[in-house]
C-alpha cells in the first residue's frame, strides 16, 4: 500500500495526519502525490507518520527496501555456493576472502537455529568481482535488494578471529567471525 491508501484504511485525511503527526501539511502532500520519496524524510518525519498510522515503519518504505523473507541455514549455504560458482565463471585467478559476521555466522555454526531476515559478510579481496556474483545470485533467485550487506573494512584483529568455515574451486574462501 502508498501512504495515501495508508491514510485512507484509517479513515484519515492528510490534514488529519498532519495535525496528528506535527508533520507539515505540504510534506505529507509530496508523499501522497509522489513528489517527494519517503526515503528521503528524516527518520523522525517517517516515525510519527508510522505512530499515527499505527503500523511499523517499514510499512512506509518502497517494496524493494522491505525484506519479507527469512533465510534458512540450507538457503544461506546455497547462495554462498552459487555466489563461488558465479565467481568461478569470470576466471578470475585473485583468492577472494569472504568473512560472514552476526546472524548469518551463528546459524552457519550451529550456535543457533533460527531463520535470519539478511546476511551480512565483509569482503576482503576481489570486491568487485564478489559484488558482481552476488548480483547474479540476487537476480537468479529474485532476492530483495536488503539480502545481503556487504562492508569492505573490518577491524584487522577481528579479521584474524575469522575462521574457516568452507573453499570453494580453491579461490574462495569463506569464513565466520563468531
Amino acid at each position: 500500500m502508498n501512504i495515501k491508501e495508508l491514510i485512507e484504511s484509517k479513515n484519515l485525511t492528510m490534514h488529519k495526519l498532519s495535525v496528528l503527526s506535527h508533520v507539515p501539511y505540504m510534506t505529507i502532500n509530496n508523499l501522497c502525490s509522489g513528489h517527494t520519496n519517503v526515503l528521503k524524510c528524516n527518520l523522525e518525519t517517517v516515525y510519527r507518520i508510522a505512530m499515527v498510522l499505527n503500523i511499523p515503519i517499514e510499512e512506509l518504505l518502497p517494496e524493494q527496501f522491505k525484506n519479507t523473507h527469512n533465510f534458512s541455514k540450507e538457503e544461506i549455504k546455497l547462495y554462498l555456493s552459487e555466489i563461488a560458482a558465479e565467481y568461478s565463471k569470470v576466471g578470475s585467478k585473485t583468492p577472494a576472502d569472504i568473512i560472514i559476521q552476526d546472524e548469518a555466522a551463528d546459524l552457519l555454526s550451529g550456535r543457533t537455529e533460527s531463520e535470519i531476515m539478511s546476511i551480512k559478510i565483509f569482503i576482503n579481496y576481489a570486491a568487485s568481482h564478489i559484488n558482481n556474483s552476488i548480483m547474479m545470485v540476487q537476480k537468479k533467485y529474485n532476492l530483495p535488494e536488503n539480502w545481503i550487506t556487504i562492508s569492505y573494512s573490518i577491524d584487522e584483529e577481528e579479521k584474524n578471529k575469522a575462521i574457516h568455515y568452507k573453499t570453494y574451486f580453491n579461490t574462495i574462501r569463506f569464513r565466520l567471525m563468531i
